[in-house]
Formats: C-alpha cells, structure tokens, sequence
C-alpha cells in the first residue's frame, strides 16, 4: 500500500521542506538538516490564519492556595492505593503474558517435533 501511495502522490520533484511548512522555521531546536524523504508530498496548501481574539486574562497556571496538611495526606494515602493496584494488575497481567507464551512454545515445540517427522506441517 506505500508503494501505491508513494507513486500516486510524488511527482519526481525535489521535496522542499520550507513550502511545504509555508515558510515556518523548524520546531526542533538541533540544527541538524534532515534528508527530504522521497516519499514525502512536495507542497501543501497553507492554511489560513483567523486572527482570534484572546481573553483578556490568561492564566498560566492556577493559583495556589495553602492547604491543610490533611489534605496532603488523604491525597498521598488515595494515589498509593491506586499505585498498589496498578502494580496487582500489572503483576497479573505478566503472569497471563508467561501462561499464553509457555503455551505457545509448546505449540512451536509440538509443531517442529511434528514437523521433522511429517512433512506436511
């Protein structure tokens, strides 16, 4: 499917990356140039700015208030509750990963043990 998507979407030109970015510079902060990849669509349509209007107060961050240490605790008591689950569940979760991969090792046993003998499977 990539090969069909490749041939139906490059043209054979060289990719140029500041087009297709509509003239923004990088994100990254490595200077680093990148190959163009040739698979890579040549140029895409820039999209339009909408100009929005802001509110007139944007908070960073929420305003903190003391609390009552209280709080703190019930706060640390209910996330090592939920840290303790996680780990059951993980710790489930790998037994029944090792129970499905010993049976299916048997099966890959059975089937060379089988295979040697038969050549049908």
């Amino acid at each position: 499917w990539f090969k069909k998507f490749s041939d139906a979407n490059y043209d054979g030109a060289e990719y140029d990356a500041l087009t297709a970015r509509c003239g923004e510079p990088l994100c990254g902060k490595s200077g680093l140039a990148r190959k163009p990849l040739p698979g890579a669509p040549r140029a895409v349509a820039c999209p339009t700015v909408v100009n929005r209007q802001t509110p007139s107060r944007i908070a960073s961050r929420p305003t903190t208030t003391t609390r009552s240490p209280g709080s703190n605790n019930a706060q640390v008591e209910e996330l090592s509750s939920q840290l303790m689950e996680m780990r059951l569940t993980v710790n489930g979760l790998e037994k029944e990963r090792d129970f499905y991969f010993g049976k299916l090792r048997e099966n890959e046993v059975l089937c060379q043990d089988e295979g040697e003998a038969s050549p049908f499977i």
